[in-house]
């Protein structure tokens, strides 16, 4: 329910992965995954990250992984967060070793080559 980390490695610097980890930048949310809950008029709830909208639309990619379409007018209820879902690892939840291994992964994913094949 996140970015493609795939090139996490060239796009992001280590010390940029550390405070997106830590949670030195706060909880605020990409508005490209921002979380979104919603209640049909046929009872319907859903949970899932806002992918497109409109003034009478909105699809989301629900917790499966599915994009699902809403007509506006057809809502009880729309909420769309500006805190992300991804939780702050603190030293008490991911020890410091724990981080530097997983900063140590992170910065090899730059994507696939196949000229280097």
């Amino acid at each position: 329910m996140g970015p493609d980390l795939s090139r996490i490695g060239i796009a992001r610097s280590v010390e940029s992965l550390e405070r997106r980890i830590r949670g030195d930048y706060g909880k605020m949310v990409d508005p490209a995954f921002a979380p979104t809950t919603l209640s049909a008029a046929n009872g319907e709830r859903m949970q899932g990250v806002k992918k497109n909208e409109d003034l009478f639309s909105i699809q989301v990619i629900d917790l499966g992984g599915r994009i699902q379409g809403f007509e506006k007018e057809q809502l009880d209820s729309l909420d769309v967060s500006t805190e992300s879902l991804m939780p702050i690892f603190s030293p008490e939840v991911l020890s410091d070793e724990a981080l530097e291994d997983l900063l140590t992964y992170l910065v090899t994913l730059r994507g696939y080559d196949a000229a280097v094949e």
